[in-house]
């Protein structure tokens, strides 16, 4: 299988594409240099996201700005390279018959309904989003754009992901315990997706 990953010099990319290069044809693609990047592309430039998604079997998009480039980078740069980004690559997954496209979205995206108020909250599928952020409200439109795609025929996931950041030792084991999630458990996760 020839697989597509962005943002392969990241820390979810790059976990994702270390799990796969084994068994599978990787094709790593982001903007800066890292060990399992093989082009160095912008997801926002349309020509050569689709030079490099032709003869792909399945796409895995992990390339992005993060919550904490909220204040930090323009709202305008978040829509490009999110939302724009993303529908370049399902432009192109469309135009050359893609089978499999995965988006790693967010658990951020429930933004204000994981405010308690007198209840814990539960994550279930009736927990509709509440983006609080431009982080939050651009990858919920990425998803929308999963959803439109996949009623054109592409087979799109969206896994909504928990932080991922490095962090000391006692906050991750605090973090894992009811919100984070290792980048080793989502590269398993998103090899079984992409099967």
């Amino acid at each position: 299988m020839k697989i597509l990953i962005t943002g392969t010099s990241g820390r979810i990319g790059s976990a994702i594409a270390s799990f796969l290069k084994n068994k599978e044809e990787v094709i790593g693609l982001d903007i800066k240099p890292g060990p399992c990047t093989t082009h160095i592309i912008d997801v926002r430039d349309k020509e050569k996201v689709f030079s490099c998604v032709k003869g792909m079997d399945a796409v895995i998009h992990c390339a992005g700005l993060l919550s904490p480039h909220v204040g930090v980078v323009s709202d305008k740069e978040f829509w490009d390279i999110v939302v724009k980004g993303t529908e370049n690559l399902l432009e192109a997954c469309l135009k050359y018959g893609v089978k499999r496209f995965v988006y790693t979205s967010t658990t951020s995206i429930y933004g204000n309904a994981m405010v308690p108020t007198k209840k814990a909250v539960w994550v279930t599928e009736d927990l509709l989003p509440q983006p609080r952020d431009i982080y939050d409200e651009t990858k919920a439109a990425a998803e929308k754009l999963c959803q439109e795609a996949s009623k054109k025929g592409l087979s799109c996931i969206s896994i909504r992901m928990s932080r991922c950041f490095p962090e000391r030792d006692d906050l991750m084991a605090i973090y894992r315990l009811y919100r984070g999630v290792d980048e080793k458990d989502v590269a398993v996760i998103v090899r079984v997706l992409v099967a």
